[in-house]
């Protein structure tokens, strides 16, 4: 994916790494400021972490797009900053993500983004804290399993999906093009389509990101 950390806070980069990791994401690197990633790598996609008392710069940001255009940035940051960026920030990032996000939604966030998407910012969760978002660690706990519907749990909330269905939406949850997904399900490209729009019918959604976000965070893996 070519997929970078950028942090100042050393404990923060390393519980992102182990949360993504642990979602099959492999870093390429782990760096303290944008001005630190290789100057070769011309298309990363790139995680900002701010901590609280930060505040991402406008002008560094616009700086570094001078420079990498075809970056694409996800801010995570405490729900006090995502709601108070000013515009020309938001301008420059292509998804705005509380840290009491669940890791599981940030992944399927950070897939769609690496495809060439954009999430309207701010996405955070309404109501309570999800159990294993970054906001809820502490140094001493183990990470916690994020915690997700069960598939089954889909009827009861009015979402039938068939089996096929379940199967080609969960593909492009995890970044597989319809092209691959019909590879791997040896069935034609136009009927993934087919497939997927049923999908976004039943799911309620209007576009590919949205089912993708909607399938980190409504499906097992």
């Amino acid at each position: 994916m070519g997929l970078y950390i950028v942090s100042r806070q050393s404990l923060s980069r390393e519980l992102i790494v182990s949360f993504l990791t642990s979602e099959g994401f492999q870093p390429d690197g782990v760096v303290e400021s944008l001005h630190n990633l290789p100057p070769e790598e011309t298309e990363p996609t790139i995680l900002l972490h701010v901590g609280a008392g930060d505040c991402p710069e406008s002008g560094q940001l616009a700086a570094f797009r001078g420079r990498c255009p075809e970056a694409r940035i996800v801010l995570l940051a405490t729900e006090q900053i995502c709601g108070a960026l000013e515009q020309a920030v938001l301008s420059n990032v292509e998804a705005v993500v509380s840290d009491r996000t669940s890791m599981r939604t940030l992944a399927g966030i950070l897939t769609v983004v690496h495809q060439g998407f954009r999430v309207a910012p701010p996405l955070a969760p309404a109501g309570a804290e999800p159990p294993a978002s970054l906001a809820a660690l502490r140094p001493a706990a183990e990470p916690a399993a994020p915690t997700r519907p069960a598939a089954t749990d889909l009827a009861a909330r009015g979402i039938r999906l068939s089996e096929r269905e379940l199967c080609v939406i969960k593909k492009l949850r995890d970044g597989v093009s319809n092209k691959d997904i019909a590879k791997d399900l040896q069935i034609v490209e136009s009927t993934v389509k087919v497939h997927l729009r049923a999908c976004y019918r039943k799911i309620g959604v209007r576009n590919r990101t949205q089912a993708a976000i909607w399938a980190a965070q409504n499906l097992p893996g």
